[in-house]
């Protein structure tokens, strides 16, 4: 559980670190990861798979190392293990609303969060037309 969950982190953070990388696909990365986190609650893992295998068979063995149970370590509950990743980078995504505050308008600050995001798109050079016109995106940059 904690290899696969390492492994995700590890793409995150690298392509987190993408000086190329605009708030947008940065937020679009962090969103991904946090529906692969949702995924993992209810699916296994690659090498959750691998090392329930490995137990399946007699000899026990992974990555030609020798397993064994010990009952006084507690076992980590792999739902709530990758709930909790998920909603913990959720909790830290860039919002537009304070953490303390009652989500009861959750909807409204959503759709300011999605414009906003938007709106920085028009910042990005990439996103231009080629031929735009001179005005092209100043309500947005106003807005912002």
């Amino acid at each position: 559980i904690m290899y696969d969950a390492l492994t995700e982190l590890a793409d995150l953070s690298l392509l987190l670190q993408d000086r190329c990388l605009s708030l947008s696909e940065a937020n679009g990365c962090i969103d991904r990861t946090i529906r692969i986190f949702d995924s993992m609650a209810e699916n296994h893992g690659p090498k959750f798979k691998e090392v329930n295998d490995a137990f399946a068979k007699s000899n026990i063995e992974f990555k030609n190392v020798k397993l064994a149970t010990n009952k006084s370590i507690p076992k980590i509950i792999q739902s709530q293990f990758f709930r909790s990743l998920a909603n913990n980078l959720r909790s830290r995504l860039f919002t537009t609303q304070a953490s303390h505050v009652s989500s009861v308008n959750d909807n409204q600050f959503k759709e300011k969060y999605s414009q906003l995001l938007k709106d920085l798109d028009y910042l990005d050079v990439k996103n231009w037309p080629d031929d735009c016109d001179i005005l092209y995106g100043d309500e947005n940059i106003r807005r912002l």
